[in-house]
Parts: C-alpha cells; structure tokens; sequence
C-alpha cells in the first residue's frame, strides 16, 4: 500500500469525525479522542455484523448526535456561504456528509484497523487547542493535528492539519475555483453525481 493509498483511507475514516463539535465536558481533547473510536468501531464491524450500508446508518446516526458540519464546511466554502440561503446552505451538508460517509466506508471495508497515537495536547490560547495524532497502518504513519477552538456553540474542531498541510484551505482552494465560474446550483448537481457513483 503506497503512503497517498494510505492517507486517503486515513482521512475518509478520521475526517468525518475530526469536523465535528466537541458536545459538554471540561477536556475537549478527550471527548474527540472517544468520538474518533466509536466512529471507527462502526468501521470495522464484521460484514456479517454490518455491510456498508448499515454502516453509514450507523455512523450519520452518530453524527446526529454528537457533530456539527458547520464550522469547518463553512470555512471550506469561504465567502460565497454567506450568500447561500438557509434552505442551500442545509441541502449542502446533507450530501457532504452524505458523500463522506459513503466514500470512507465503502473504502475501508477490507483495510486493517489503524492505530492511532495521541500526543500531548498543545493549549495554544485560552480558546484554541492542538491535539496531534499519529495514525498508523501496517508499516506506514500518517501525522494528523486537530485544531480545536472553543466557539459560541462549544468547542468544536475547525481545522486538520495533514502532514502540516491545512485539510480546510485545500478544500477552500477547491470551492473557490468551483464559484470563480459556477454556482450554488452546479455545485448541488456536482454532489448529487458523486453520491449516484458511490
């Protein structure tokens, strides 16, 4: 398994859980670290226990309860989210979510459960933590870091930084090439494609 195979199975099954807001307690970190495990507990669930299907059921069930897309969707769109309406801007999560989910489980089905290794949490301010992580699997190792900031809302993770490069400005790159020539609408139908192929 080369290192770009094993980054993109490590970030269909760690980024789902990563942007999410990190509900009650004292030690955020903490209550990542256990959100991250239950997500990957579902993913590496027997295919007697649970096909994919179930799976993403299971793990959107999850994330109703415990995440919010929110902060880091909309800082990966940028600017051109403040002019989406309510009702665009909640069709949108649905099927980003939608899309992740879909994507990490059907691609880790046949893969080894990773380990992941936490180091010590960095308090870089009063509101905002790092928490890095060494994922790894077989003999390769991937060095995730959670941004995590404490918002009107809770403490939530705002960014990831893979191998030291920003996971949301390299989806904002994305998205603003996307609205320099097309809208909310094509963006709506790019999405509605990638979930009919998943």
């Amino acid at each position: 398994m080369t290192l770009a195979k094993l980054k993109t199975l490590i970030l269909a099954a760690i980024v789902a859980v990563a942007i999410n807001s990190v509900h009650g307690g004292d030690d955020p970190a903490e209550d990542l670290k256990a959100a991250i495990d239950k997500v990957v507990d579902i993913l590496y669930l027997s295919e007697a226990d649970a096909d994919v299907d179930t799976k993403r059921e299971q793990i959107l069930n999850v994330m109703k309860e415990d995440f919010s897309f929110d902060i880091m969707i909309q800082s990966a769109i940028g600017r051109p989210w403040l002019d989406l309406t309510p009702e665009q801007r909640e069709r949108i999560k649905v099927m980003m979510t939608d899309v992740l989910v879909r994507t990490f489980t059907s691609r880790l089905k046949d893969s080894k459960r990773p380990t992941l290794n936490y180091g010590e949490i960095k308090r870089l301010s009063k509101t905002r933590l790092s928490l890095p992580c060494a994922v790894k699997l077989g003999d390769l190792e991937v060095n995730l870091s959670y941004s995590i900031g404490k918002f009107p809302t809770g403490w939530a993770v705002y960014d990831i930084l893979v191998e030291n490069g920003s996971l949301v400005a390299n989806y904002r790159s994305q998205f603003k090439t996307h609205f320099r020539t097309k809208g909310v609408d094509e963006l709506e139908e790019l999405l509605t494609k990638k979930l009919a192929e998943l």
